[in-house]
């Protein structure tokens, strides 16, 4: 059954909630699109949560009733997918088992794949992520987070660069605009940090040593 009660298949009117602009809102991430995937489970989702699932998660189920869904399609104007029409005479993404309504949405979609610099848009994007690192640096002395670029699957117009101070603080307590975050946790035997607690105690349990008669009692102290 769908997560609002009703049977998987049919149209869930509970999951149209629209944002103050009128604007759909996805299921997944809250937010406002004007584009949503749609697929034979009719769970709509926006495409910016397909893509992220689809293209960089290599996941293709529905995220709410978990059907394996090896197609869907890209719409503007949600309904059921009975009504979409003749998937086939659409533009589509093969790899990434999409279809799409337009050649609009189509183009929306690789837009999420462009590694442009911030900072000069008007600079060629035909480039791989690592030309940009560099050019951030040396142009306009701007980094970005090694850890979260190895730990984060985020589009490249996602990350966050940073300047040698804003990096450090990054890493130690975490960026003034996102209180939720509270910086890579450090290991004090190597002086090297972790994407979060969990990397950070993975690490500890196979590199360092601890005490199993302390762990019992609730403790948690480490030994090089």
């Amino acid at each position: 059954r769908c997560s609002c009660g009703g049977p998987v298949g049919l149209f869930c009117e509970m999951a149209a909630a629209s944002s103050p602009e009128g604007n759909r809102l996805c299921d997944i991430c809250a937010q406002p699109s004007d584009a949503f995937a749609l697929g034979e489970c009719d769970h709509p989702i926006c495409y910016r949560c397909s893509v992220r699932m689809r293209g960089l998660c290599g996941e293709k189920h529905c995220p709410v009733c978990r059907e394996d869904l090896q197609q869907v399609v890209f719409v503007e104007d949600v309904r059921p997918f009975v009504q979409v029409g003749a998937l086939k005479s659409m533009p589509g993404d093969r790899k990434l088992g999409i279809r799409f309504e337009n050649r609009s949405l189509q183009k929306a979609m690789r837009a999420l794949f462009d590694i442009t610099c911030p900072q000069c848009p008007e600079r060629d994007s035909g480039v791989t992520f690592s030309q940009l690192r560099d050019h951030m640096k040396r142009a306009h002395l701007l980094y970005y987070c090694d850890i979260c670029e190895k730990n984060l699957r985020l589009f490249p117009v996602e990350r966050k660069a940073y300047s040698r101070s804003e990096l450090a603080r990054h890493r130690r307590v975490g960026d003034e605009d996102d209180t939720s975050y509270r910086g890579h946790p450090l290991c004090e035997f190597c002086q090297e940090r972790y994407m979060d607690d969990d990397a950070l105690l993975i690490h500890l349990r196979k590199n360092h040593f601890w005490c199993h008669f302390c762990e019992k009692c609730g403790g948690q102290e480490y030994y090089a």
